[in-house]
């Protein structure tokens, strides 16, 4: 038996036991004897997807951004390793990386229902960041041409079009400058984690 099957073969006995990082490490020792060990290939692959939701469910993102990483330099065809990528990358605010890891898991895999919501929901984040750029121009634009009309009822001594005029241009500014309300942009990130995790926004 060579030494890269023997090295596979501990990392299932350790793997038995769920202690995944020793698994791991033995997997990896596999593969620098023998790149093309299937064995080792398949088990580094299935055991880092395991860790990465692991440490998905400990909040840790960072880790397991680049354990599902990994997993794709392995298997670059694996639609679950983009699609966890994608949650990890969603939940530390990497809004633009995970969309592109969403887009890659439904090329792979165009049933997969759970990236279709996350990807419906940044773009509906992206609407909402389009109109909160646009809309103080409209708003000022609308406020500038009732100053001009304002003026114009002033010099024609029409006080209740003035009065209501100055109404308009005061009900603009508020909507203008009032604080933006929560908005539960991350209510599908808020299926599998806490509140607290999702407010990347």
């Amino acid at each position: 038996i060579s030494i890269a099957a023997t090295l596979n073969n501990l990392g299932v006995e350790v793997a038995g036991k769920q202690k995944w990082e020793k698994a791991i490490d033995y997997y990896r020792q596999s593969l620098d004897y023998d790149i093309n060990c299937w064995e080792a290939q398949h088990n580094l692959v299935e055991t880092l997807l395991l860790k990465g939701r692991e440490y998905i469910n400990q909040k840790d993102y960072s880790k397991a951004t680049k354990t599902f990483s990994e997993v794709i330099e392995h298997d670059s065809k694996n639609a679950s390793a983009y699609y966890n990528l994608g949650v990890s990358l969603y939940s530390q605010g990497q809004i633009t990386s995970a969309n592109e890891a969403f887009d890659r898991t439904l090329e792979l895999n165009p049933s997969h229902s759970d990236a279709q919501d996350y990807l419906r929901q940044i773009n509906e984040y992206e609407k909402g960041k389009q109109l909160e750029r646009t809309l103080p121009i409209i708003l000022a634009l609308l406020s500038f041409s009732f100053f001009i009309a304002l003026v114009k009822a002033k010099q024609k001594k029409n006080e209740n079009l003035i009065k209501s005029m100055l109404a308009s241009i005061c009900f603009l500014l508020c909507i203008a400058f009032v604080p933006e309300k929560p908005n539960n942009i991350a209510s599908i990130c808020q299926k599998y984690h806490s509140a607290i995790a999702c407010q990347v926004w």
